[in-house]
C-alpha cells in the first residue's frame, strides 16, 4: 500500500474500528471472512459504509 494511501485511511476516522474489527477478526479465525459487527455507528463510520457497500447504514 502506497503512503498516501496509509495516510488517507489515518485522516479518515470513519476507517479506524471497521479496520480494527476486520484485523480482529482475521486473527481470531486465521483468514480473511466471517462476519463483523459493529455497534452504535459514527456518521463517519456511516458514511464508509455507505460508500463501499452502496447501501443505507
Amino acid at each position: 500500500m502506497k503512503a498516501e494511501d496509509i495516510d488517507f485511511f489515518k485522516r479518515n476516522k470513519g476507517y479506524e474500528r471497521i479496520f480494527k474489527a476486520i484485523r480482529d477478526k482475521y486473527k481470531s479465525i486465521g483468514r480473511i471472512g466471517g462476519v463483523i459487527k459493529l455497534d452504535d455507528l459514527s456518521d463517519s463510520e456511516k458514511v464508509v459504509l455507505s460508500n463501499h457497500f452502496k447501501k443505507r447504514f
